[in-house]
């Protein structure tokens, strides 16, 4: 018996099949998932691609899968989104599947037999937990509303810095002379329906400038930190003053080791909180809700 776990998100979508034994039987990865940032045919050829890559593996056919679970951006923030996937995924696997935000299929994967709390940090960021039977969230309100900290609003300020650098309105630093790209092509790329994924790409140059010191990308690193702290501490409102959860960080922006050893500082001086290692990515967390929906649990 199969399972598909799709977790789409900004940058990337990622397929995984599993058996309910949670034995893998096959991955697959393609480009973004995004149908408020992507155009709807784009989305839907990189499901296919990653489902596709995922059966190929062990040969292994889509109808052979019993259940699928979609972890996809925007869901259980716009009515229309759970529509517009369903359009899609109902061509790919007609009536055997369920849609949920992809924090859900993270939280899922860090925490699948236990109560927690995890902190995605991409292109966007949301902290998801679950106590007992309620499931929670904390920001995750899109690039123009909120998702402070994420790899978009760090790569945002890159490009702000940048432009003032260019202009002469600030010195030069490091940061300036990792830019290899023409400055019309970076305007032309931050306009138009595929930018966020392209502005949040700078998140990795901010990261490798605040190695070298630069004391812009520094400072937005610390503001990044202040983000996450606020995101993490209004989670003690949802489950009691009193009460300790354990808390995952996923997603890219835990590469950065200057952000996330800034923020694990601070974590471990809150008495609150118990860092955690993930059980499962976020795929596979995909999979297991599509295996206890169809179960039942």
């Amino acid at each position: 018996m199969y399972f598909l776990g799709v977790d789409g998100g900004g940058s990337k979508t990622e397929a995984v099949i599993i058996d309910e034994n949670l034995n893998i039987y096959g991955r697959g990865k393609s480009g973004p998932a995004d149908v408020f940032n992507s155009n709807k045919e784009t989305v839907k050829n990189n499901l296919i691609s990653a489902i596709n890559s995922a059966l190929d593996s062990k040969r292994i056919r889509i109808e052979d899968i019993r259940f699928g679970g979609f972890g996809l951006p925007a869901v259980g923030e716009l009515r229309e989104a759970i529509e517009i996937y369903s359009d899609i995924i109902k061509e790919i696997l007609p009536g055997r599947f369920i849609i949920f935000n992809d924090v859900r299929g993270a939280l899922e994967g860090a925490f699948p037999f236990e109560n927690g709390v995890v902190l995605l940090a991409g292109t966007g960021i949301m902290a998801m937990g679950k106590v007992n039977d309620e499931v929670f969230r904390i920001d995750g309100w899109g690039e123009h509303a909120g998702d402070c900290g994420s790899g978009y609003d760090i790569g945002r300020e890159c490009l702000r810095y940048i432009f003032k650098m260019y202009d002469g309105r600030i010195e030069k630093s490091y940061m300036y002379e990792l830019i290899k790209e023409d400055f019309e092509e970076i305007l032309r790329k931050t306009k138009g329906i595929n930018s966020r994924g392209y502005i949040a790409s700078y998140s990795k140059i901010v990261c490798e400038s605040a190695k070298n010191g630069d004391k812009f990308a520094l400072k937005i690193l610390e503001n990044a930190v202040e983000e996450w702290k606020l995101t993490v501490s209004a989670i003690r409102g949802r489950i009691g003053r009193n009460e300790k959860i354990k808390l995952a960080v996923v997603g890219g922006l835990k590469n950065c080791k200057i952000l996330y050893d800034k923020f694990l500082s601070w974590v471990r001086e809150q008495d609150w909180i118990v860092i955690a290692e993930p059980m499962y990515e976020p795929s596979i967390g995909c999979a297991i809700l599509a295996m206890k929906n169809y179960k039942g649990i």
